[in-house]
């Protein structure tokens, strides 16, 4: 530091001084946002467990025969459809190869498969989205799945955290995101 006149070493100072408040900023924000990405998810996950909990409720009742089996499906799709959250959020069940069997957020999509059929060519990005859920449940059983996709009705892509789970006796794949 000998070699620098009195104004570079306050300088020095100065940008040393600002400089350790602003990275000490930028880590406590990023730290923040993962906290609250790692709240949502776990969130998003509750949320799933208790749509999860509703198909294998109906299972049980046509189990015990207090239901066909065919009836019990019908009543689980039909509530997992209405079930939302954060106003516009809502449920999905996908069978595992590809066909949706509920959703929440547009009804016109099932019976629809967007892994193979000519749905998954026509909306590319609908197709990674529902081929990366189902491998989640598939391998796993359950998970999450990261993603990036638009809103219905908007063009911009954005981060999705999706939680799925894997309802072994029909073959369902139960999930949601946030």
């Amino acid at each position: 530091m000998g070699g620098f006149s009195v104004a570079r070493r306050i300088l020095l100072v100065l940008v040393i001084g600002a400089a350790t408040p602003a990275l000490v900023l930028v880590h406590s924000l990023w730290n923040n946002y993962q906290a609250l990405i790692a709240a949502r998810s776990q969130e998003v996950r509750h949320l799933d467990e208790v749509a999860y909990a509703v198909v294998a409720e109906y299972h049980a009742r046509a189990a015990a025969g207090a239901m066909t089996m065919d009836d019990a499906k019908e009543a689980a799709r039909a509530i997992v459809r209405a079930m939302h959250f954060d106003d516009n959020n809502y449920f999905f069940i996908w069978d595992t190869r590809g066909d949706s069997i509920a959703h929440g957020g547009n009804r016109a999509l099932e019976g629809r498969n967007f892994v193979s059929g000519p749905d998954a060519k026509a909306q590319p990005v609908v197709a990674a989205m529902v081929t990366a859920l189902i491998g989640t449940a598939t391998r796993s059983g359950e998970g999450f799945t990261r993603y990036k996709i638009p809103k219905a009705g908007e063009a911009v892509p954005l981060d999705k955290a999706s939680y799925c789970k894997l309802f072994e006796p029909w073959g369902w794949v139960i999930g949601t995101g946030a």
